[in-house]
């Protein structure tokens, strides 16, 4: 299998072609540092992403607040994190970076406001 992966670790952008077989990689080319290298084959292995969105806010000033996972989510795994995240509603006042959700959908990661939001 080859895939063909932008690394957005730096502004250069390099297209980076990694060849293998799940987990075991034959080739890699196209990076312009070892960054870019690792890069794509964490992407070419196991693709995640850190979550962002917002939730809704019970008696605040504002009715959202923005949150985001402290960590990576198997990419897999997002759209069962975002059907966590939309179903939740919080009370105000929410502190920047109080825990929202704990281990989100099994992850290992927790889900943090990224704001304040103050009580009406």
């Amino acid at each position: 299998m080859t895939k063909t992966i932008t690394c957005v670790i730096c502004p250069s952008g390099c297209s980076v072609v990694v060849e293998g077989e799940g987990e075991k990689i034959a080739c890699v080319s196209g990076n312009r540092c070892p960054r870019g290298r690792e890069y794509a084959v964490n992407e070419f292995i196991c693709p995640v992403r850190t979550l962002t969105s917002s939730v809704a806010v019970r008696h605040g000033r504002r009715p959202v607040v923005s949150v985001r996972t402290t960590g990576p989510v198997p990419k897999e795994r997002i759209q069962e994190c975002m059907g966590v995240i939309t179903s939740l509603e919080v009370e105000a006042p929410i502190q920047m970076y109080q825990k929202i959700v704990h281990n989100i959908s099994n992850t290992g990661v927790d889900l943090v406001a990224t704001a304040c939001i103050k009580k009406v």
